[in-house]
């Protein structure tokens, strides 16, 4: 059987280390920044699942301790509370 896991912001920030060589990290917060900051820089696109199931996609254009601002290809801007977050993971081209 084949287990799919949920990642919560930090889990999500160790998985993008690889995304983002030579970081260093002092705490969770520091980790989570750090990899949203890295997504904000390189404009990624990025596909967020929310604790409803809801898919948003789109790339990351700020974020603060509370929200993250996702802009789409319409380049409307959406806020997302991180609270209501499951998973945030880098999109691939279809």
């Amino acid at each position: 059987m084949t287990r799919i896991a949920r990642l919560t912001l930090p889990a999500l920030a160790l998985l993008l280390v690889s995304f983002t060589p030579n970081l260093s990290y002092a705490s969770d917060d520091d980790l989570e920044e750090s990899a949203l900051r890295s997504l904000v820089r390189n404009h990624a696109a990025v596909t967020i699942f929310l604790i409803n199931g809801v898919k948003l996609q789109g790339q990351i254009e700020n974020f603060d301790e509370r929200i993250i601002v996702l802009k789409n290809s319409n380049d409307d801007r959406q806020f997302v509370y991180k609270h209501a977050i499951s998973t945030i993971a880098p999109s691939t081209p279809n």
